[in-house]
């Protein structure tokens, strides 16, 4: 195990995976292991459950229902208009990223965060991802985009694979 982690000072990660198609608690659970984690290797989390600079446009909780509200009531423009915010404030997270660490589940829906991946990929930046499942049960798609040398069984894998690599990965 490294031991000396001032490589990994101050850099920047952005942690991606579905919250729509799943509980709050499915979103928040592996995320909040992750931030644990990553905080005490130095690294800056940024998480998309836990937005501060964009309070009250969540898409968990009581603003996940409010979405829904919206929509089942079609009120479309100003669904538009939460939506939007939410968008963009997640994909400037990816912008200011220097890589990200997604949740890819083979079952579950993620449109999110399939366009924070292909952000990253056009952006050049490393992407570890964990799928929960073995490998040969990823999208081939996915691994292509984000390497298969990255996708992991379990989120502890990447925990233990992101202290050895340098600040250039």
């Amino acid at each position: 195990m490294v031991k000396n982690l001032d490589h990994l000072k101050g850099i920047r990660t952005y942690l991606a995976g579905p919250i729509s198609a799943v509980t709050d608690e499915e979103a928040k659970a592996w995320r909040n292991i992750a931030s644990a984690a990553l905080t005490q290797m130095g690294i800056i989390v940024s998480d998309p459950t836990q937005k501060e600079e964009c309070a009250g446009l969540d898409e968990i909780g009581d603003d996940r229902v409010y979405l829904q509200m919206l929509k089942d009531t079609g009120k479309w423009y100003e669904h538009h208009k939460r939506v939007k915010k939410i968008v963009r404030a997640d994909l400037k997270q990816v912008d200011r990223a220097d890589f990200l660490i997604a949740y890819i589940p083979p079952d579950v829906p993620m449109v999110g965060t399939i366009h924070e991946l292909v952000l990253a990929n056009l952006q050049k930046k490393a992407v570890f991802a964990f799928s929960g499942c073995p490998r040969s049960q990823v999208n081939s798609w996915l691994l292509y985009l984000i390497g298969e040398d990255r996708v992991f069984e379990t989120l502890e894998n990447i925990l233990e694979y992101v202290p050895t690599q340098s600040r250039k990965t």
